[in-house]
């Protein structure tokens, strides 16, 4: 119908357009699969009516819980043979270490932390807190997205939200002593290479980071943040972000 412009959308929690009028929506899972997409500006002109693919797949993998193998296959052939193929999403992540369901953000086009983060879309996870940036491999966003992850920040991520400078801002509804407020992604600072570092658990100093791990010191300064990667990558390892507390209580 006319009036549609998208199905075969689960729960979209966080939609925004950069500022070429590209959008990017995050769809809530079920059980096992969260996922974002993207839609060009160049797709807007009499384009709309684009089948995302639920309930017969979660993000890219079909719902064994309501169909077979071969029934999501058979709805797959048919909306090619329609003229309409299922548009998977670009992003995916899994349920496992806590995470339950994404919250949508931005892509940043901000200037404190364009050196890390820019065009990255920036979206996370409501029970971890835990925060991805994507970076496209192509001009159009068509091709494939490289995913990072850039902080652990224990929130409650409930939303996502920039200021007129295109800065990064998070809402937390409260957890673990961290009451409801709102707060702003801002840069990373370096520990000095004598202090004690968290990593996975447990606090290492550098050398012991170095000879367990493998982690490259920057300046003999490390990031103040633990990530869930094995190597950093140096000078950007002292680029990276932490959550700061602008005051606004909710």
């Amino acid at each position: 119908r006319p009036e549609i412009w998208a199905y075969g959308v689960r729960n979209a929690w966080g939609m925004s357009f950069d500022r070429d009028g590209n959008l990017f929506f995050a769809d809530v899972g079920q059980l096992r699969w969260e996922e974002w997409n993207y839609q060009r500006a160049a797709d807007v002109g009499g384009q709309g009516g684009k089948n995302y693919g639920w309930s017969y797949f979660e993000g890219k993998a079909c719902v064994a819980e309501k169909y077979t193998q071969a029934q999501c296959q058979d709805y797959r052939r048919r909306q090619i043979d329609g003229g309409n193929p299922i548009v998977f999403p670009r992003g995916v992540y899994g349920h496992e270490s806590g995470h339950c369901s994404i919250t949508g953000g931005y892509r940043y086009h901000g200037r404190k932390l364009r050196a890390t983060l820019k065009n990255m879309y920036i979206y996370g996870d409501l029970c971890t807190g835990f925060i991805w940036g994507a970076t496209s491999a192509t001009v159009t966003g068509m091709g494939n997205w490289i995913v990072e992850p850039l902080l652990d920040s224990n929130l409650f991520l409930t939303a996502f939200g920039i200021d007129e400078g295109g800065e990064l801002y998070v809402a937390n509804y409260g957890r673990g002593g961290n009451p409801p407020a709102v707060y702003q992604v801002s840069r990373a600072a370096c520990f000095n290479s004598k202090k004690k570092f968290r990593y996975r658990g447990k606090k290492y100093g550098c050398n012991s980071l170095i000879r367990k791990f493998g982690l490259k010191i920057c300046k003999n300064k490390i990031p103040s943040t633990a990530f869930e990667r094995v190597r950093f990558d140096c000078p950007r390892a002292c680029k990276r972000c932490k959550m700061v507390n602008v005051g606004v209580k909710m």
